[in-house]
């Protein structure tokens, strides 16, 4: 919350977005296995699909109507406080981080409460994020420099919006693109430590 206000921080290096989604990694990595049986239950996930589709149907309208409750650097967390809060009081720039921060965890926790435990036929992209997570980033540059959000203006465009995202995706995640990445996936990281870190470990 505190790392906003350094003016250094930035996007060099993706160093503002490290340190600001560093607790989600934390929580994935400290958080109780039993809060999983929790979110099976069927209230909880009747609870959690009103949840998505709330956040679903907020985006529709802060869209169509262009209007920001959050500012869209905070929600991507590339930049500190002082590129995109000048408007509000500098005491409260704190308070729009943890509002995404309360967000973003109660949207994950929805999403995993609706993730189904058997295999299914898309189970096996489930393995295969990294190359999503690597060359969706050279479609976002495109769409950024040629302009291609003008295609998506209009409600129908949102929509066709969510089915180009939802068409890459599945592409990103099939074998020859995963191919480029998967000896990086297999990379022991114990190998590579020192022989103390190892023996420690």
């Amino acid at each position: 919350l505190a790392v906003g206000y350094d003016t250094t921080v930035g996007n060099d290096l993706s160093f503002s977005r490290v340190v600001v989604h560093l607790p989600f990694f934390l929580l994935g990595y400290y958080i109780d296995p039993k809060i999983f049986v929790f979110l099976k239950k069927k209230w909880v996930k009747v609870l959690s699909l009103f949840i998505i589709a709330g956040g679903f149907f907020y985006y529709l309208i802060a869209k169509w109507y262009d209007v920001q409750f959050l500012p869209s650097n905070i929600v991507t967390c590339n930049f500190s406080y002082h590129t995109c809060l000048t408007k509000y009081p500098t005491a409260s720039w704190w308070c729009f981080r943890l509002i995404f921060y309360v967000a973003a965890i109660i949207l994950l926790f929805a999403f995993l409460s609706l993730v189904p435990r058997c295999k299914l036929c898309i189970t096996r992209f489930g393995s295969r994020t990294l190359a999503v997570y690597i060359l969706h980033r050279f479609v976002y540059l495109a769409y950024q420099d040629y302009d291609w959000a003008e295609y998506f203006n209009s409600l129908g465009g949102i929509f066709l919006l969510i089915v180009v995202v939802f068409a890459l995706t599945l592409l990103f995640s099939t074998k020859p693109f995963n191919a480029i990445f998967k000896w990086q996936q297999s990379i022991k990281v114990d190998k590579l430590l020192p022989a103390a870190l190892r023996d420690k470990k």
